[in-house]
Parts: structure tokens; C-alpha cells; sequence
């Protein structure tokens, strides 16, 4: 019984304290704390309450230190949320200025001749075009032979006639005969050999 009294007067004399507070507009400077906590001393005997500032004033041994708005220990953290659905596609970009013009390639190759149908070369490129090397074989129709001036050995040549002195389709056949020298046939459709001319091409 006494200790239900002891209760029962505490509990009045909180809420008579906190409404003094509030109604009075009663204020200080460290009431509550700067952690919004509120300290206050119980008298163990008879049950008095009074609110404190503790930076300048301890209870007493007589008293019991209670406290108000005391903020808890932080939780730990949650499980993670799942992830959440794909947001929309986004509208395209506005398109970039044009690159700088790149450099020329390289030619597709730099060994090549155009030789007419008598042995002479017209034109040629990494050909050593001196006459017995470089011309038509002489007594044999239509069988010629280029020297090139690099090994060739592993590149692919090819051939095309063309129609010159013989008004008829005619077509060129390409054959090795060393590492930088090759020969070629020319033939009329019906595969006849004709002096033709012709263009070679050896692609490395």
C-alpha cells in the first residue's frame, strides 16, 4: 500500500512539474539537454520531484537521478529491399558531329603490269621489264613471262586479256616458273593460243 503511494505521488508530481513547465512558459537554458533529454532528481523520501540542468547541479545522496527523452542506442540496419523494376528506356541522344577524314589505304598491291600482245609493257610496278626477262616468249603464241623485282612466291597472281588485235573472247592463264618470275598464257574462247594482251595483278 505505501508503495502505491509512493507511485501514485511520483506520477503527480511528474505531471505537475511538466505542466508547470508548459503552461508557465518556465525555460532554461540547458532544460532539456542539448540532446532533448530531461534530468530530474526524486527525493527517495517523501517523494519530491525536481527538474535539473545536470551540467551545473547533481542530485543528492537522498534523491534517486531519473531521466526523460533519452535517446536509445541506434538499431542495426534492415535487410536489404529488393531491387525494384527497370525504369523506362530513355529517348536517343542527338547524333555526334562527323570524324576527321581518315588517311588513304594502301593500294591493294604494288606489283602489277599491262603488257601488249607483242611483249611490250605499257605500264607496270615492281617489274623489271628488260627485254628476254619481261616479254612475249619468242616462236611460241600467246606465252609470255613477267619478272618481278620481290619474292612472290607465296602471293596469289592473276591475269586478265584483253581484247587488242583479236576481236574475240579470249582468256589469260597464270603459272610460276621461280620465286619472283611467272608466266602466262593467253587463249581464244575455243582454247586456241593468241597473242593477246593482258593485265597482271599479284596480290601479297
Amino acid at each position: 500500500m505505501r508503495l502505491a503511494r509512493r507511485r501514485a505521488r511520483l506520477i503527480i508530481a511528474f505531471a505537475a512539474v511538466t505542466a508547470t513547465l508548459v503552461a508557465g512558459g518556465i525555460s532554461y537554458a540547458q532544460i532539456p539537454d542539448s540532446s532533448g533529454v530531461i534530468h530530474a532528481c526524486y527525493a527517495k523520501s517523501g517523494g519530491a520531484l525536481r527538474v535539473i540542468d545536470n551540467s551545473v547541479t547533481n542530485c543528492k545522496s537522498t534523491e534517486t537521478s531519473m531521466n526523460w527523452n533519452q535517446t536509445g542506442p541506434t538499431g542495426p540496419a534492415g535487410p536489404q529491399g529488393p531491387t525494384g523494376p527497370q525504369g523506362l528506356q530513355g529517348p536517343t541522344g542527338a547524333a555526334g558531329p562527323q570524324g576527321p577524314q581518315g588517311e588513304p589505304g594502301a593500294p591493294a598491291t604494288s606489283d602489277w603490269v599491262i603488257m601488249h600482245a607483242d611483249g611490250t609493257v605499257e605500264a607496270s610496278s615492281g617489274v623489271d621489264p628488260t627485254p628476254g626477262l619481261t616479254g612475249k616468249f619468242s616462236g611460241q603464241t600467246g606465252s609470255y613471262q613477267v619478272l618481278f623485282t620481290q619474292d612472290i612466291f607465296d602471293c596469289a597472281a592473276v591475269a586478265t586479256a584483253r581484247l587488242e588485235t583479236v576481236q574475240v573472247a579470249t582468256f589469260a592463264m597464270v603459272y610460276r616458273t621461280s620465286h619472283t618470275q611467272v608466266g602466262v598464257l593467253t587463249f581464244k574462247y575455243d582454247g586456241t593460243p593468241v597473242d593477246a594482251g593482258f593485265e597482271l595483278a599479284v596480290f601479297c
